[in-house]
């Protein structure tokens, strides 16, 4: 049983249509922040969400075909690969060892940057890669009902345990 006050706010709720400030640098404690919560409804936050890694997303595919047009002009003997074309060396690399070795990159050494916020953060892609899979597995778990542990932090569910820092310093 809920109340009828709480089942109407709740449909109003979800349907609120306020502004996101994507640009700010507070969240939402009082009402001037990027995601005030006394207007902006669920369904537009979603849809922010998806909108948000859609422009990521191309992003990193822009990055990655210049990347490729570095690696053209690079002889085959050659070590090192100048970035000419792309966004630069990497500032930022996943926090987690093992990821910063996925597949065959080799930790230790300058990679490749796929986003750049601004020339101090430009992330490597097992930077983005630990940053999204933590984000990812909170929703995993959200969906699930499930309450595992995110990148070896403590076990809870969605929400209520910290996500652990994802991403280094060069």
């Amino acid at each position: 049983m809920a109340t009828i006050v709480n089942v109407t706010a709740t449909i109003e709720n979800l349907n609120m249509k306020g502004t996101i400030d994507g640009t700010s640098t507070t969240f939402s404690s009082a009402t001037s922040g990027a995601i005030p919560y006394d207007n902006i409804g669920l369904y537009q936050l979603i849809n922010q969400m998806i909108t948000d890694l859609s422009s990521i997303k191309a992003t990193i595919k822009i990055n990655e075909r210049n990347l490729i047009k570095d690696l053209a002009l690079e002889p085959d003997d050659d070590s090192s690969v100048t970035l000419t074309n792309s966004i630069g060396p990497a500032t930022h690399e996943s926090s987690i060892s093992t990821h910063k070795s996925r597949n065959r990159l080799v930790d230790g050494t300058l990679k490749p940057a796929i986003f750049e916020n601004s020339s101090s953060f430009r992330y490597s892609e097992d930077g983005l890669f630990t940053l999204m899979a933590g984000l990812s597995y909170e929703i995993m778990k959200l969906k699930n009902n499930h309450n595992g542990a995110n990148n070896g932090a403590s076990a809870g569910r969605p929400g209520l345990v910290a996500i652990p820092i994802s991403t280094a310093t060069v």
